[in-house]
């Protein structure tokens, strides 16, 4: 029997003995429970033996000082030893930007073998607080096996790994999937813990697959180090990796990653198909396009679009600079409302029947049988009914001060507020080093 199939075993045990408690207290030292529950540790350590070697710890020097304090009294934020996780093995490595916040301008990276070797940063996606770092003069190194997202179901179990403290062993913490699409579609929730100690660490499946990247995340917040206030709270979030080969390859080559901005403030409406345009703010990549008030957006890149809240979440998978396709109903223009209108369609309804009565009679002809407008189709079809239009544009980095209900940064009042103002810190180009480090830690 195989550690997996254990696993199962394990689960069905649990179930019978919690099931049998009631009617028999010695059910519980049953050999098969306790062989259960003996299994469990080691199928957590197998998952982290697993990636282990697909590990790397980061150590960066000097950098600014932090503004924000300690993370419950332990250290600064970005201080310290961190973890990464490499994603090809010509030496790229994907961690938290969170473990820059200090802006360091000389990093090092410890790779499984042993050996510290210098490397940069080259790529950052501020969206979801993600880096790239390329380690230099190196290759053959370990890459994980990546899961789907589609293959992450909530109610699963997952493992948390990291070596933030510097320990030769990492920390291991076991727990399930609570939810997924969290933060506007970009996260998976996890009750394993997420803390500064595996920022930018791996979140594991129990066959030591890649779920994703332990990240520090917030509603409504683009700054590195918002979320760090979840820390310790039960809820953590991950950034899942499979499946983002493009993502990875943008960040590669160098680019930063900027929440895309469409520029319209959609409003909420029940029991309504697709998201309404509210308002199209001057200038915006929608203005330019041709998006106006009113407009219902049905689809993007023929993704549905449900409500409001549903196309922030589809938007959020996009960056600036990136082209869409928007599907879109537009309706008839609407004619301001007048009171006495039904007064004067009355009576002018009333007037023109006399006159058409008088016509005739005087004429003798009957034109009861004539075709009225629109019965063959030629006439009133026109400008009273919607049309269906598929409209493209390309995302804009959002303007500086820009206070918004945009469905890319906060569109859900009830959100928390975050300490989102203002761009995140940038991490300086990092200066070529002459050598690495001693082995000896340097106080930053």
């Amino acid at each position: 029997m195989n550690w997996l199939s254990k696993f199962t075993s394990l689960i069905l045990a649990l179930g019978f003995a919690v099931g049998s408690l009631a009617q028999d207290d010695s059910s519980l030292v049953d050999d098969e429970v306790i062989q259960g529950l003996l299994t469990a540790p080691k199928i957590f350590r197998a998952a982290t033996k697993k990636i282990e070697p697909c590990l790397v710890t980061i150590e960066s020097f000097g950098g600014v000082s932090t503004v924000q304090g300690k993370i419950g009294g332990i250290r600064s934020q970005g201080e310290g030893n961190t973890t990464g996780v490499v994603i090809s093995s010509d030496g790229y490595v994907v961690t938290s930007i969170f473990n820059f916040i200090r802006q360091p301008p000389k990093i090092t990276v410890i790779t499984n073998d042993g050996e510290r070797r210098v490397a940069e940063v080259v790529g950052r996606d501020n969206t979801r607080n993600l880096c790239v770092l390329k380690i230099e003069n190196v290759s053959g190194l370990s890459v994980p096996e990546f899961v789907s997202p589609d293959e992450v179901k909530v109610g699963q179990w997952v493992v948390s790994v990291g070596v933030g403290y510097g320990d030769s062993n990492p920390a291991v913490s076991a727990g399930i999937i609570s939810a997924k699409d969290r933060i506007g579609g970009r996260a998976i929730q996890t009750d394993a813990n997420v803390s500064p100690a595996n920022y930018g660490g791996p979140l594991v499946d129990i066959e030591g697959r890649l779920v994703g990247i332990c990240v520090p995340l917030e509603p409504g917040s683009q700054s590195p180090g918002a979320g760090v206030n979840w820390y310790d709270s039960g809820i953590g979030f991950a950034v899942p990796i499979g499946g983002s080969e493009r993502l990875f390859e943008r960040l590669k080559a160098g680019e930063t990653l900027n929440p895309g901005y469409i520029g319209i403030r959609p409003v909420f409406e029940p029991d309504v198909q697709g998201a309404k345009v509210n308002e199209v703010i001057k200038d915006a990549p929608a203005e330019e396009a041709g998006i106006k008030q009113g407009d219902m957006i049905l689809k993007i890149d023929q993704r549905e679009v449900v409500d409001a809240v549903s196309m922030r979440q589809i938007l959020n998978r996009y960056h600036a600079g990136d082209s869409i396709t928007l599907t879109v109903k537009r309706g008839p223009p609407e004619e301001p409302a007048d009171e006495n209108q039904d007064d004067k369609d009355g009576e002018q309804e009333a007037n023109e029947s006399e006159a058409d009565n008088e016509s005739d009679e005087n004429s003798g002809e009957d034109h009861s049988d004539d075709d009225q407008p629109g019965d063959d189709g030629s006439e009133g079809e026109s400008v009273t009914e919607a049309v269906i239009e598929e409209i493209e544009l390309v995302l804009a980095v959002r303007p500086d001060g820009f206070d918004t209900e945009d469905p890319t940064e906060r569109l859900l009042e009830e959100m928390p507020d975050g300490d989102g103002e203002g761009e995140a810190p940038e991490i300086p180009d990092l200066p070529d080093l002459p050598g690495t480090p001693d082995g000896k830690k340097k106080k930053g």
